[in-house]
């Protein structure tokens, strides 16, 4: 699915009470305050964590929308978990089964008791009880006037304040990140260049090649998955030194000193120590009588 850039995108808040009731398709979670557990639970997998949730009567939600859950009911109240809003299942989208719905986008899913619900793909989240906290934020010069203060979920966030909107995000990112090394938060991002980073020192580039590019997916300007993406791809463009095959050794060639050697060795075995016959003892007697005399 394409990502919408921080300049267009739209962001929404959705209300997460701690003493509400949570289900999944796996079981029941008896409070919300256990969600935020349960998606770093997903996200350390590689996976995105699925959920629908309540937006109140907002009829305005549109597919690839930023989203982030919102601790409410108790203190301290901030954000603790964000991902996209993404299309329901054809057969699922209230708009394919109501004619009354048909205007909604395909993220909303749901009708019940006057609430709407739309489906939401989350990457990051942190422990419940250390949100972002919407009261540090309100101190920040890039959030004056900026309202944090809502009654329901699915209330757009500074809809004429683009810049709130990425300040927002860049404080998010660096709330969670610090959260994912405390051991209270996950980020899919970095568990997909964990996996990468495992990749390469496996000397499986195309693989760590993949996770890199996933990881960008879901945050473009990530710079440390881009830099780590742009070594690998360096290191596979690199060309591979050519293969030398050693010529076969040939027997060195004989001088005239290991020729002398040779005829000394020679001469000391016994063939030339003993002779075959007496014609034959004499007849070399005599030659080297004739060598002798000249």
């Amino acid at each position: 699915m394409a990502k919408k850039t921080l300049a267009t995108v739209n962001t929404y808040f959705f209300l997460c009470n701690g003493d509400w009731r949570f289900d999944t398709e796996n079981g029941e979670i008896n409070q919300t305050k256990d969600v935020p557990r349960h998606i770093q639970s997903i996200v350390s997998k590689g996976e995105f964590a699925y959920v629908n949730w309540s937006c109140a009567n907002t009829k305005r939600i549109q597919v690839g929308d930023r989203a982030y859950l919102v601790r409410s009911g108790s203190r301290p109240t901030g954000i603790i978990a964000s991902g996209t809003v993404i299309p329901a299942p054809k057969d699922e989208q209230l708009r394919n089964i109501a004619p009354q719905y048909a205007g909604l986008s395909p993220a909303y899913v749901n009708h019940i008791d006057n609430t709407f619900y739309v489906c939401l793909e989350l990457d990051s989240a942190v422990d419940f009880d250390f949100p972002l906290e919407q009261n540090a934020l309100r101190q920040l010069p890039q959030f004056q006037g900026v309202n944090f203060h809502f009654q329901s979920g699915g209330r757009q966030f500074a809809p004429d304040h683009p810049v709130a909107v990425k300040a927002l995000a860049d404080e998010w990112e660096k709330h969670s990140r610090i959260q994912q090394r405390q051991g209270r938060g996950r980020r899919l991002v970095d568990v997909l260049v964990e996996r990468g980073d495992k990749a390469r020192e496996e000397n499986d580039l195309e693989s760590a090649v993949s996770y890199y590019q996933q990881a960008l997916a879901i945050d473009p300007n990530y710079s440390r998955a881009q830099n780590k993406l742009d070594i690998v791809l360096a290191r596979i463009a690199r060309p591979k030194p050519p293969i030398i095959t050693p010529a076969p050794s040939s027997p060195p060639k004989e001088t005239p000193q290991t020729k002398l050697e040779h005829i000394r060795d020679s001469l000391d075995e016994p063939k030339f120590l003993e002779p075959l016959t007496t014609d034959e003892a004499q007849k070399r007697v005599l030659i080297e009588i004739a060598r002798r005399q000249g």
